[in-house]
């Protein structure tokens, strides 16, 4: 007589198909929600907040620095000296670093508006006495307001070409 017994399976071995079952469960619950975020829309926006803040911060310390290093020329000819070679070596180095973090973080600079907000700063950056005006910091806070608006202009709906010829 043979009787066939159900094999019997050890407690560790069900504890392990258990477990296994969760696992696959847990897997495909994990790929539904990731479907779902990749569904979500995702924010243009090149600057982030914190790199906004950093910006600007970089621009007002270079800044600061210039009115500082300006105020040397009240000192006679070695502040002058001083004062002229440190403050176009700051305008410099800063217009770059600014520029430079901008690239970094992947937003164009030579489009009209930008290019335009570049060679201001610059320009402002150069001549002796407009040095004591806030560039670096108003370009960088224009650079992020171009790019808040930028999105801004995406996100609004603007007119279709049916709309404008209607509204003729």
């Amino acid at each position: 007589m043979s009787s066939q017994a159900a094999p019997q399976l050890s407690t560790s071995k069900l504890n392990e198909i258990k477990n296994n079952r969760r696992n696959l469960r847990a897997v495909k619950g994990n790929k539904k929600k990731a479907t779902e975020k990749e569904n979500e829309p995702k924010s243009d926006r090149k600057i982030s907040t914190a790199h906004a803040v950093g910006l600007v911060s970089l621009g007002f310390g270079i800044d600061l620095a210039l009115i500082v290093i300006y105020l040397l020329h009240f000192i006679p000819v070695a502040g002058n000296i001083v004062s002229l070679v440190f403050s176009y070596m700051f305008t410099i180095l800063g217009g770059v670093g600014i520029n430079l973090w901008i690239i970094c973080l992947g937003v164009p600079i030579l489009g009209t508006r930008r290019a335009a907000t570049t060679i201001v700063a610059w320009t402002v950056g150069l001549i002796p006495v407009l040095k004591m005006l806030p560039g670096w910091t108003l370009y960088a806070l224009a650079i992020v307001i171009s790019d808040r608006y930028a999105i801004a202009q995406k996100i609004r709906p603007g007119k279709t070409a049916a709309k404008r010829s209607v509204g003729r």
